[in-house]
């Protein structure tokens, strides 16, 4: 399931971090393929021995309703994407 990392934000924001658990290397792979359409933007890290990806997406909000806004339209992206993969 995948979460969004609250963090300590300044004024403006130009990361928003999300972590999934539960995903296999093969997974990982499909799932990259897949979240490259989403951004360009986007950074993937894989960690194996914990089956987890960490993904950041970077994108500028300055306010909470961005990030709050953002982080929900990702989530749905992701959420579609993992329906199919299983």
């Amino acid at each position: 399931m995948i979460k969004y990392l609250a963090q300590e934000e300044g004024p403006t924001t130009y990361q928003l971090i999300f972590k999934d658990t539960e995903i296999s290397g093969k997974t990982y792979k499909i799932l990259e393929k897949h979240l490259k359409k989403y951004d360009e933007n986007l950074v993937l890290t894989h960690v194996p021995v914990a089956d987890e990806v960490v993904i950041i997406v970077n994108k500028k909000c300055e306010t909470d309703e961005c990030r709050e806004a953002e982080a929900e339209r990702f989530i749905k992206y992701y959420a579609g994407i993992s329906r199919k993969l299983k």
